[in-house]
């Protein structure tokens, strides 16, 4: 038999073709199969060399691509044999290596080393025709088609034993290496004990699948951790199979890896670390705020896999495959047959890892807002009676236990806080401020904080998120202004504004008090406090209400605008940026003419601390007469819906189409709290009379909002 002389393994595949595997670990492992093997090669032609046969490669006709191709041979021809001592060997066998793999063959029953007689013993896994191709299972190791592809040059359609490799690192000392290394072992074991339990009663002839579930690529010494403070990289490859998305390996990795050193170092929790992994299922966990930031870690790895695949959809890749073979050159089908099946799995993975996490997320916030431990029973309780809340005699309680776990906080909120919606957490503040003030049974309260339902722990079907969803995705593009502005105008060199500003610190803000709930089951009433003030503060620095695309460009289609009381000009700062025709005017000042409340309620007679836009003209609510031809625009012009403003400017106005920005009577949370306002606290109640007196409601546009506010764009046209 004569040995092949092309190979269709990735190994041989040119730029453009290696440009389809994008995102794959058949691209990976190539790529480091190529540098190995020229690394290789060098390093041979340099020991000759040494030995004084420098010459001894091209005297015999060996250039680099025929040890390329000699390599090539070992790979796609050496099979795997178990020897009689139960360990395992690779072996080139002549004839043998012509058989092929099919995922049909029952895996371990194909062939078999007869050590004595120096043979390998093939066996028929069913009834072949006279001339049908026999097939051999390549075993579960070899069978996935990135494998297949990089050492072999094929690929099998619907493989049933598909699967994707990931390889974490993380820093370890003494204890957390000890602790690692068993956690995965013992699950590992009790998973693959289970599956194999499971065969010896099932009678099945083929044997189990059975993944290499992990492999310690890097492990250091414990001699290079013996002194105090030192640390080194583990290096671990998981295998992810389709049919076990998240296996337990990979689970008790990053429960271990998302416990702080003083965490491990309490015998309790390595018990229960050793309890989560001895657990075939994989479902006992070490504490809930472990399980938090373990599942958001593994969502957000998969998010990054899949995000890394950025070479066709996978609608795409199946309607390729879905052609034709002929219609489709034979390496693209290859590589579609490997992308579609490593980015299914990592879609898989990121889906139930996500759901799990939406799970305990609901279940953290349901335990935390229906607490009814250290609620307040005394009726006649002054400091209660005085503040509505009967939650502040158990808050003040518990703050110092809260404050004696903070690096635990910390360490759970970092985790959590890129894995989690701008939606979901604006909906944990806005539920805390609700449970604190004890409006969770108010239907005309809670539910208006229902913004994200995978993490919705109360019952709700619907809500709005979409305002939230698009400031994410400007987010993720890094248009949101979150690195700063090139014109700052007279606020901070390069100061971040909205909505790069809000995100920021609304996830911030939602991750730190779900992280509290988590470990303590309560949040320190002082963190929630101060998320008020600096919001109040970002709210006046900025814009009450934050924009969106989808907001400026519903204001910018109805034409020429005219903004009157615009503050510090945001909202009309991003609709210039976008081309659209707007004229603001600010009153620098409260006027006690227009009835203002809003100097009472913020303790300034100053309005805005800076403009953002460049062309702001000075002008009062009487300005709207001027502009008749402009569709008005009015935003929040009654602080705390207190005040004259909003009325005057619209007396003032003739035009045809108005827009309102902020709160309106069906629009807010009401009198959740003491000086809140049932109509909101935008418009006055006189203002929003007038409004639907006069106008018609067109249409409503949702804005994204600080906390514990429901304002929207509410577009209307004169009634005729």
């Amino acid at each position: 038999a004569s040995l092949p002389e092309s190979f269709d393994t990735a190994f041989y595949w040119s730029p453009q073709e290696l440009e389809e595997l994008k995102g794959t670990v058949c691209l990976r492992d190539t790529m480091s199969l190529i540098e190995e093997t020229a690394q290789d090669f060098e390093n041979i032609r340099g020991k000759l060399e040494k030995m004084g046969r420098g010459t001894w490669l091209e005297d015999h006709g060996v250039t680099y691509e025929r040890y390329a191709w000699a390599r090539s041979n070992l790979w796609s021809r050496q099979c795997d044999l178990l020897m009689p001592d139960g360990k395992r060997t690779r072996a080139m066998v002549p004839t043998f290596d012509i058989f092929n793999h099919s995922p049909d063959a029952p895996l371990g029953k194909t062939h078999k080393l007869n050590a004595e007689r120096g043979l390998v013993t093939v066996y028929a896994s069913k009834d072949y025709e006279p001339g049908e191709q026999a097939f051999i299972s390549y075993g579960s190791g070899e069978a996935a088609n990135s494998k297949l592809l990089t050492w072999y040059g094929f690929c099998v359609e619907n493989n049933p034993y598909e699967e994707l490799d990931l390889t974490l690192t993380v820093s370890v000392n003494k204890l957390r290496k000890t602790v690692l290394e068993a956690a995965l072992m013992a699950s590992a074991v009790a998973y693959l004990t289970d599956i194999d339990d499971r065969w010896q009663e099932s009678g099945d002839y083929a044997e189990p699948y059975l993944p290499m579930l992990y492999q310690s690529l890097y492990t250091p010494k414990m001699e290079d951790l013996e002194a105090d403070g030192s640390s080194a990289e583990f290096i671990v490859k998981h295998t992810v199979p389709e049919r076990e998305p998240l296996p337990p390996t990979l689970r008790i990795m990053a429960r271990v890896q998302q416990l702080s050193d003083s965490e491990l170092a309490d015998p309790e929790i390595r018990r229960a670390v050793m309890e989560s992994a001895n657990d075939k299922s994989g479902e006992t966990i070490v504490s809930m705020a472990n399980e938090l930031a373990a599942l958001a870690s593994l969502k957000l790895i998969f998010q990054d896999v899949m995000d890394g695949f950025v070479i066709g959809s996978a609608e795409d890749d199946e309607a390729e495959l879905a052609k034709p073979f002929d219609q489709v050159p034979y390496r693209k089908r290859l590589a579609l047959l490997v992308r579609s099946g490593e980015r299914r799995i990592a879609t898989k993975a990121y889906a139930m890892s996500s759901m799990e996490f939406d799970k305990t997320v609901r279940d953290v916030t349901k335990t935390a807002i229906t607490r009814t431990e250290g609620l307040c029973e005394n009726k006649k309780c002054l400091t209660c009676a005085s503040s509505g809340c009967r939650w502040l005699h158990e808050l003040r309680k518990q703050k110092p236990n809260i404050e004696a776990v903070l690096p635990a906080v910390s360490k759970c909120a970092r985790a959590i806080e890129d894995a989690l919606p701008l939606a979901a957490h604006l909906q944990t503040i806005n539920l805390a401020y609700i449970w604190l003030m004890g409006h969770l049974d108010d239907d005309d309260v809670a539910p208006r904080a229902a913004l994200n339902l995978p993490t919705w722990p109360l019952d709700t079907d619907q809500c709005d998120a979409s305002a939230y969803a698009a400031l994410d995705e400007m987010a993720k593009l890094a248009i949101d202004g979150s690195a700063g502005e090139e014109h700052a105008h007279n606020g901070k060199e390069g100061e971040m504004l909205l909505p790069g500003v809000y995100t920021a610190k609304v996830k911030t803000w939602g991750a730190w008090i779900l992280a509290q709930w988590a470990v303590c089951g309560i949040f320190d009433i002082t963190d929630l406090n101060a998320i008020g003030s600096e919001a109040a503060s970002l709210k006046r620095r900025h814009a009450c209400s934050i924009p969106t695309r989808t907001a400026l460009d519903a204001l910018g289609e109805l034409g020429p605008l005219v903004e009157i009381g615009s503050g510090g000009g945001l909202w009309a700062r991003r609709l210039s940026e976008r081309g659209y025709d707007v004229v603001a005017y600010n009153t620098p000042q409260f006027d006690e003419d227009y009835h203002d409340g809003g100097a009472a309620h913020i303790a300034s007679m100053k309005l805005t601390e800076v403009s953002w836009f460049d062309n702001m003209r000075t002008g009062g609510p009487e300005s709207a007469k001027e502009h008749t031809d402009r569709a008005l625009v009015l935003m929040w012009p009654d602080i705390s819906g207190d005040g004259e403003y909003g009325l005057t400017a619209l007396e003032n106005y003739e035009g045809n189409t108005l827009v309102t920005v902020g709160e309106w009577r069906d629009h807010t949370f009401g009198e959740y709290a003491p000086g809140a306002a049932a109509s909101g606290m935008s418009f006055s109640a006189e203002c929003q009379d007038l409004v639907a007196s006069r106008f018609e409601l067109e249409r409503v546009v949702p804005v994204a909002n600080w906390p514990m506010f429901d304002s929207v764009a509410m577009i209307w046209r004169a009634r005729k």
